[in-house]
């Protein structure tokens, strides 16, 4: 393979990561559209690469790609939001019961200093934080199971809806009642109990629900406003 080729995949590879990074901590919203002058322009490369990196995300569903030059990242339907999160929790819970047979002490204090970073950005109301913490707490977790096809498959559910968490904050039924989902699964790790951290993560991608359906709930109102990024019933614009 000649060089310049080599380099052009390369770096179309590294702009992959960086947007479904981006995708996944919520960085980017419902509805953003984005374009390929203004990324190329920004990341001070040609149009080439970029190009590669957006047609791999849109075939993987993270982004859509509209009439012209324009992507955008997808709206989202109730229905479609449902049977993700349903998948979500059958893989995400195998990735966890799996990652607790191999948890280590130096694992379990790691996640720990990454949720009391999250609960500290929570207080101070950085929520852009909140997301990046809770997602390097997850897959941190996960990573530790040592199964990187199962990870390729989470990976590409947090890209699609990664936008959404933008609808976690700041509802105040984002505040998860008793003990926090995270703490449970650490105290289980600790006691090396499978199950146990398989349920919790469970839990923890239910809660987090909770406020995106009720953000459908707003939608379907007449009393209210939709968000931006929720398709509403018989709305014309859907998701792929």
């Amino acid at each position: 393979m000649p060089l310049g080729q080599m380099a052009r995949q390369n770096l179309a590879s590294r702009i992959y990561t960086d947007l479904r990074r981006s995708l996944m901590t919520g960085e980017l919203r419902p509805g953003e559209r984005l374009t390929l002058r203004d990324l190329a322009e920004r990341l001070g490369t040609s149009q080439t690469p970029v190009r590669e990196a957006l047609l791999q995300l849109g075939a993987e569903g993270a982004l859509v790609m509209e009439p012209g030059r324009s992507i955008m990242v997808p709206l989202m339907t109730r229905e479609r939001f449902l049977e993700l999160r349903m998948i979500r929790v059958a893989l995400e819970g195998t990735a966890a019961e799996a990652a607790a047979g191999r948890a280590t002490p130096k694992l379990v204090a790691r996640l720990a200093r990454i949720h009391d970073q999250l609960m500290a950005a929570k207080a101070r109301g950085d929520f852009r934080a909140v997301l990046k913490h809770n997602q390097a707490f997850h897959f941190d977790l996960y990573r530790a199971a040592g199964l990187p096809i199962l990870m390729g498959m989470i990976e590409g559910l947090w890209a699609q809806t990664g936008p959404f968490l933008n609808f976690l904050y700041p509802r105040p039924s984002s505040v998860q009642p008793g003990q926090h989902s995270h703490l449970k699964a650490l105290d289980a790790l600790s006691r090396g109990d499978a199950r146990a951290v398989r349920a919790a993560i469970e839990d923890d991608i239910v809660h987090i629900g909770g406020p995106i359906l009720e953000a459908f709930a707003d939608a379907e109102s007449d009393h209210r406003a939709p968000d931006p990024g929720i398709v509403r019933p018989g709305n014309a614009r859907t998701s792929p």
